[in-house]
């Protein structure tokens, strides 16, 4: 296995060089949960330690960012370093308005943190539970005054929603600006999902439920979420560089940075999504120099500067997961991220919307806590570098263990066997399953390979290697767990940040049959115009009336088709949209013309599937011709219901 000291070597002189270079997992938006059966004993307090960084620890960040700089073209950065005790650095790089020539500052600049806002959503929670108010294992409806759970398999808790396995269906209602100005109830309602994996068994990320808490801590308290959040935690811990959507003196006083995209010919801003009701999940914007002193209170254990808003007690539980999971196996741990790093663990949580990209890694073990945060999502590579080499830096100097000593590392054949089992295609736990979102649900899935003992998630990613039985770890020190089903068959893989599991693709979830169906759909209409061609100036010989309305209804069907075609280019150039565009009228109309297109293609399927025995008895076709039309009809037919199963015809768009 690859050294601890080489993989530290081998990263930093490469970032300072050029990062461009770096192999690097594409982000699953936070994704995936348990397995394993070592365990790690560390201690419950950080033990006294050296300084976490040298003196030199400024330069040494400041000539990572030159390189991402240099390399990515991203306009602007914050970011913020510090211990419980001190902030070691909290800066910005770059411009924060290009056109303007705006510097971003740590305390002058706002950054939208996207999915972050949710750890002060789970903060809130526990403030409740420590104060008596709130109980992890009750009904929530229990709490719930205007809005109430539908009954399950067994009631719905708060550990169910801070542990994201309420079992909901991912989706974008959330995002639209039409749902979110309606009233906070009536949009809940609204954007409700459904429940699609039992509660408290799949981690399935769900921006809802978090918001779901939200409303719970508003019922509970009495006051809207937005005043509890000010007035029992941004005020008591100075933090006035912080507003949740428009409210907060912080969004007037203190400018927020644009939004960019990064093209060959520069930076070009793009639109800004500024959420109301679901603010809470996401649609905080804060000041590197805010940020670090979130970070310091949680590092500080619910503690800042001598301000404390959660006991001891409380912030222990808050640090433990509510479900039986590995702890060599990323999961969530209420609202957390919660995931072993080389020999440690780090919590956290990451956020990407209105084009930017932000972290949040919090390491209790080293007494150390970054924040990182860019102005474009262009690119994912300095996000998930910085504070992985920072951390290694500390763990190096320290002499403390690169990864975990694997007690039975397993043999060359048995790596082999095991990495050929997992290869395959994978889907997330984390997608719409209703509706035209449903589609775009099924397209992204992530391809598992196997090379010589190792797996890959992709053909640029570094590599995993097995570190233990269902246990692999690449170069980066990330983790990927294998779950199994009781008869030992694989039921997913965790990996990354705990917040979604990677589920075997079966032809239940398989998008590929569609593209099955179309593509033979699509071969026998060529044919059928190909046949008219080689009939041109000859006798047909479809003698009856019958049979020439039924090559005109086979010759027609190829409209709805190229309708369909041409529909499905524009949306996928619509869906590549930055977030103020696409939801600031969601659903766009491109998608609405994309599912009638769909439903017409569904109809004319049926109707040539239903006029198949009309051909073979009416028609006065050869047999062959017969043939042809049956596979044609069949094909587009089961392309019809494809597209159907799929949510692209007769959804809520078409039929209302």
């Amino acid at each position: 296995m690859i050294k601890f000291t080489t993989w530290v070597m081998a990263a930093g002189l490469a970032l300072s060089a050029a990062t461009a270079q770096d192999q690097v997992d594409s982000p699953l938006a936070e994704e995936l949960s348990p397995v394993a059966e070592e365990t790690v004993s560390l201690p419950e307090e950080p033990a006294a330690q050296p300084e976490p960084m040298a003196a030199d620890l400024e330069a040494f960040v400041d000539g990572l960012m030159a390189s991402y700089q240099a390399t990515y073209n991203v306009p602007g950065y914050g970011l913020s370093v510090v211990t419980s005790d001190e902030t070691l650095i909290s800066k910005g790089y770059g411009l924060a308005d290009v056109e303007a020539e705006t510097p971003v500052t740590a305390d002058g600049t706002r950054f939208h943190v996207a999915s972050i806002s949710k750890t002060f959503v789970w903060t809130s929670v526990m403030m409740l539970v420590d104060r008596g108010l709130l109980d992890l294992d009750t009904n929530v409806n229990v709490y719930l005054m205007d809005l109430q759970m539908p009954k399950g398999e067994r009631p719905l808790t708060m550990n169910d929603l801070m542990a994201h396995k309420a079992g909901f269906e991912d989706g974008y209602d959330i995002f639209s600006t039409k749902i979110d100005e309606l009233p906070l109830i009536e949009a809940m309602k609204v954007s409700q999902p459904d429940q699609i994996y039992p509660r408290g068994e799949t981690v399935a990320y769900s921006n809802w439920g978090t918001n779901l808490a939200a409303v719970i801590v508003a019922d509970v308290t009495g006051q809207s979420y937005a005043d509890f959040l000010f007035t029992e935690i941004l005020e008591p811990l100075g933090m006035t560089g912080t507003a949740l959507g428009t409210i907060g003196e912080a969004f007037v006083s203190i400018p927020a940075s644009k939004n960019y995209g990064v093209t060959p010919f520069g930076p070009e801003e793009q639109g800004q999504l500024e959420q109301m009701n679901f603010a809470p999940i996401g649609g905080m914007s804060i000041t590197p120099a805010d940020m670090a002193k979130w970070m310091r209170f949680h590092l500080g254990r619910g503690e800042l500067d001598g301000v404390r808003l959660l006991s001891e007690e409380a912030y222990a539980l808050m640090r433990e997961r509510a479900f039986e999971g590995d702890p060599l196996g990323s999961d969530m741990a209420h609202g957390f991220s919660d995931r072993p790093f080389r020999s440690i663990t780090l919590y956290g949580h990451d956020g990407s919307i209105n084009s930017v990209f932000s972290t949040m890694v919090i390491a209790p073990d080293l007494d150390l806590a970054v924040f990182l945060t860019q102005n474009s999502h262009s690119t994912y590579q300095p996000i998930a570098h910085l504070p992985v080499l920072l951390m290694d830096r500390v763990l190096m100097e320290r002499g403390l263990p690169g990864t975990l000593a694997a007690e039975s590392a397993p043999s060359a054949e048995e790596a082999e066997a095991a990495a050929e089992e997992l290869a395959g295609r994978y889907i997330s736990s984390r997608r719409p399953v209703r509706g035209f979102e449903r589609f775009p649900g099924g397209v992204f899935q992530s391809e598992v390979s196997a090379k010589d003992g190792a797996l890959s998630l992709n053909p640029e990613a570094s590599p995993y290697l097995p570190i233990g039985p269902d246990l692999w770890e690449n170069a980066r020190g990330q983790r990927l767990a294998v779950l199994r089903h009781e008869d030992g068959s694989v039921r997913g893989l965790l990996v990354g940040f705990g917040a979604a599991l990677l589920m075997p693709v079966t032809p239940a979830n398989d998008i590929f049959y569609l593209a099955g169906a179309f593509g033979f759909a699509a071969f026998f209409l060529a044919t059928t115009y190909l046949g008219l061609w080689r009939r041109l100036g000859g006798a047909d010989n479809a003698t009856r009336s019958v049979g020439r309305i039924l090559s005109l209804v086979a010759l027609g069907s190829a409209v709805p088709m190229i309708l369909l075609g041409a529909a499905s280019m524009s949306v996928f150039e619509t869906l590549s949209a930055p977030y103020g565009d696409l939801f600031a009228d969601y659903p766009p109309s491109d998608i609405v013309q994309l599912s009638l297109a769909a439903s017409l293609v569904a109809l004319t399927g049926f109707a040539l599937l239903a006029s198949v025995p009309i051909a073979w008895t009416s028609s006065g076709w050869s047999i062959w011709r017969k043939l042809h039309h049956s596979a044609l009809g069949l094909s587009l037919g089961a392309f019809g219901i494809g597209l159907i199963y799929w949510g692209l015809a007769f959804n809520e768009l078409v039929v209302g």
